[in-house]
């Protein structure tokens, strides 16, 4: 499985579905991925040196915001 398989499958496993949002980190893979038939998202920043960005959420949406 890649990174972000792996990462997915684990949060899924452990959240069970009891969160609308689950927020990554330490894989240095950026990631946003909504979990077929629930409406729970994970979401990964990666790693920001790289992404040059961070995570937002504002009213149940989510972005990935460019760093200034």
């Amino acid at each position: 499985l890649s990174v972000k398989e792996r990462f997915r499958t684990g949060m899924a496993i452990t959240t069970e579905g009891k969160y609308d949002f689950v927020i990554g980190g330490h894989s240095h893979v950026q990631d946003l991925y909504q979990i077929p038939g629930t409406n729970q998202t994970y979401v990964n920043n990666g790693y920001a040196l790289k992404s040059k960005t961070f995570i937002s959420i504002v009213d149940h949406e989510i972005s990935f915001v460019p760093l200034a």
